[in-house]
């Protein structure tokens, strides 16, 4: 367990968007920022955001890997 830095109200953090970029917005402590905040898609710096974009794309594309393996296994033995 880990807790996370957070930008002062009113200063800039960063965030993974649902269309995987990277977006950067300030701290008003709405619900909206407590969200990210807690759900761990809030970011201090850009470079912490990128780096956890391309973990996650990494991720995806290994999830899309095994999918694509399991998929061609389950037709290979169907013959």
């Amino acid at each position: 367990y880990r807790v996370m830095p957070r930008s002062k109200p009113g200063q800039m953090y960063w965030s993974i968007t649902d269309k995987f970029t990277v977006r950067c917005e300030a701290d008003n402590m709405t619900d909206k920022h407590n969200q990210r905040y807690s759900s761990g898609n809030y970011f201090v710096t850009p470079e912490e955001a990128n780096a956890a974009l391309q973990h996650l794309l990494t991720y995806l594309d290994g999830l899309r890997n095994d999918h694509r393996e399991t998929s061609s296994l389950i037709e290979s033995t169907a013959l």
